[in-house]
Formats: C-alpha cells, structure tokens, sequence
C-alpha cells in the first residue's frame, strides 16, 4: 500500500509538471494570438515536450519573418502608389484613363479642369462626350488599335461650356491588374498654334 501511495503521489507530481509545461506553450499561443509577436515557450528539458516547444518557437520566428517581409512589401507598394497618384494629380498634362469601352477610368484634376468637370464628373464620361473630330465607332477602333509604344495626334475637344480648343494626344495601353485600359496624356496646343500662325 506504501508502494502503491508513493507510486501514485510520484506519478501525480510528474503529471503537474508536464501540465504546466504544457500549459507555458498554450499561454505563448494566447499571448500571440493577442498580438504579442515576440512571446516563446520556455523550456530546458530535453524530452519530447522540449523538442516541441523548441519547433513551436521555431515555426512563430518564421511566421514572424514572413510577416515583416509582407509589412515591408506593403509598405513599399503604399509609398510607391503614393508617389505616383501625385505625379498623377500634380501633372502639368491632362491625363485620362479610359475602360476599352471608352468609357473613363480615371482622370486627373488638370483633365477635367481643362474641360470644365469635377473628376467624379468625367467617371460618368464616354471620349466621344469630348472629342469632336471623331464618330464613336472611329474612336473605338482608334483605342483598339493603339500599340504599347503609344501613338501622337492632334485634334479638338469641346469643354463642357460648348468651346473647343486644339488639343495634342499622346495615347498608348496599359495593363493593370490584369485589365486592360487605354491612357491618353492631353495637352492643350492653343498657344502653340497662335504662335505657329503669327511666325507664319
């Protein structure tokens, strides 16, 4: 019976030290789950609950490594997106980007400034409500048929006022996201051509 009590006192001792072992790994996954990326189990045994803490810290520290690679990743896709969309607002030139539709993608502030919308305005916009040397049909065409390096043309658009203005075209496609989208960069030749007409 003494055998049998000191047996029994011994086998409950050894079950609450690998209880609360157990128990340092479960509070790590809480802790983490929590968002404590720096929690790890502690362990200094050398049995099999070791060696799985020991591969339990390992798998978290290449979680951890992977997760920073995606934050810099995102960041950096963030900041370039940044850097562009002000190249895009801030630009001198019209800019408009149309759906192979026609219809308008997006299109900077100077664009619609040049014919007298909001940019929520020209988003309810088809090219043939401003281009005026063309029919539908021929600009459809047209925007199929540009080529990746782009073609330049010259024509008129009319402004939302009904007065027109000579505008050079610089249209080429591009690809986001799997879609494809026509990109025109407008700019109004109006000086130009008064200066090209008083030189000759």
């Amino acid at each position: 019976a003494l055998s049998m009590l000191a047996l029994s006192v011994s086998f409950l001792r050894g079950a609450r030290h690998i209880t609360r072992r157990l128990a340092r790994i479960s509070d790590t996954m809480t802790a983490i789950h929590h968002g404590d990326d720096q929690a790890r189990a502690q362990d200094d045994e050398s049995d099999e609950i070791a060696r799985l803490a020991r591969h339990f810290n390992e798998l978290l520290d290449a979680l951890a490594t992977q997760n920073r690679a995606r934050l810099a990743a995102q960041k950096d896709v963030a900041e370039e997106a940044s850097r562009r969309r002000a190249l895009f607002a801030m630009n001198r030139d019209g800019i408009v980007v149309l759906n192979t539709d026609c219809s308008v993608f997006e299109a900077n502030p100077r664009f619609a400034e040049m014919l007298g919308y909001t940019p929520e305005e020209m988003a309810q916009l088809h090219i043939w409500d401003w281009e005026r040397n063309f029919t539908p049909t021929q600009l459809l065409e047209m925007a199929r048929s540009v080529g990746p390096e782009g073609e330049l043309f010259e024509t008129t658009q009319l402004r939302r006022d009904g007065t027109r203005y000579p505008a050079e075209i610089l249209s080429s496609w591009v690809e986001w996201g799997g879609q494809t989208y026509f990109m025109c960069s407008v700019r109004d030749i109006t000086e130009r051509q008064q200066i090209a007409a008083e030189l000759e």
